[in-house]
């Protein structure tokens, strides 16, 4: 019985050290995306843009993400969150290798090409805390 024990523990030992592959750490890095750019108001008041840019060398596709805002509320003394651009309109869009991409008002008037207009309903305003680009995990 000693035997078979001693036997089947050497057959385990071999079996983990020779017939399974070693695993080997992979780095992977995530494209970086920036908020370059924001406008809250221009030459009136929802004169307002978002560009978002990256130094990667390959476009950054951006199908599934989400843009948001976290305002300030006086009455409540508070902060909550909005969609200021829905995973909607982010799809097939990307971002160009060492570019940029533009996200406007409506009423922007601006002269650079606009990738994606957000509804005139939204505005960035002085209650904008925070803008995220959140991808499709929310990260």
């Amino acid at each position: 019985m000693e035997k078979k024990c001693v036997f089947l523990s050497v057959s385990l030992f071999s079996y983990v050290f020779f017939c399974i592959p070693f695993a080997h750490a992979e780095t992977v890095t995530s494209p970086s995306i920036i908020i370059s750019e924001v406008q809250t108001k221009g030459t009136k008041a929802d004169d307002e843009f978002i560009r978002l840019s990256t130094a990667d060398s390959d476009p950054v596709a951006l199908t599934g993400f989400k843009l948001i805002q976290t305002k300030f509320s006086e009455k409540k003394l508070s902060c909550s969150d909005e969609t200021l651009v829905p995973t909607s309109k982010f799809a097939a869009k990307s971002i160009p290798g060492n570019g940029s991409l533009l996200i406007a008002h409506p009423g922007y008037e601006g002269t650079d090409v606009v990738d994606i207009f957000y509804a005139k309903s939204n505005t960035l305003t002085e209650n904008t805390m925070r803008i995220s680009l959140l991808d499709e995990h929310g990260n």
